[in-house]
């Protein structure tokens, strides 16, 4: 009878991990999970049943500290760890990632409505336009590039 791997909790590795920080990909005991959601710069994790979780989905890791990415400089439009943070962007603008995911999504989701109102319009048009020609008897002429009557 095949056996299911055990994890333990990432943190004290004396417990079973049974809840999955999404944020951080680790696994955590109950009592490290609330000692983390204590922590200021991870008051905000999301966690699930370890069960449920899905840790295939990994986080862009900064190439020269090894950290993953928490947050996004608005200044400098790019990822940064949190060493990089005080460090090289210690003045800048700056939120949590989820924070700027959630305003380019919004941004991102008004760009597409306006582009399928455009979209909606021209057919709109090309249907009007089709509908004008076909009543008043007018052909399209390739070689000259212009609209005669049909019956000249």
């Amino acid at each position: 009878m095949a056996q299911c791997p055990v994890n333990s909790c990432e943190i004290c590795d004396n417990s079973i991990g049974r809840r999955f920080c999404i944020d951080c990909e680790q696994l955590f005991c109950k009592s490290c999970e609330i000692s983390h959601l204590k922590t200021k710069s991870c008051v905000d994790h999301v966690f699930q049943d370890a069960d449920k979780a899905k840790p295939e989905v990994k986080t862009p890791i900064c190439k020269q500290h090894g950290e993953k990415y928490t947050y996004y400089c608005n200044t400098c439009s790019s990822l940064t760890c949190n060493i990089c943070l005080p460090t090289t962007h210690n003045k800048h603008d700056f939120c949590l990632i989820d924070a700027a995911a959630s305003k380019t999504r919004s941004v991102l989701d008004r760009e597409v409505k306006v582009a399928e109102d455009r979209i909606r319009r021209a057919k709109e048009k090309v249907v009007s336009w089709h509908h004008i020609y076909q009543d008043s008897n007018f052909v399209c002429v390739p070689d000259a590039c212009r609209l005669q009557k049909a019956h000249q």
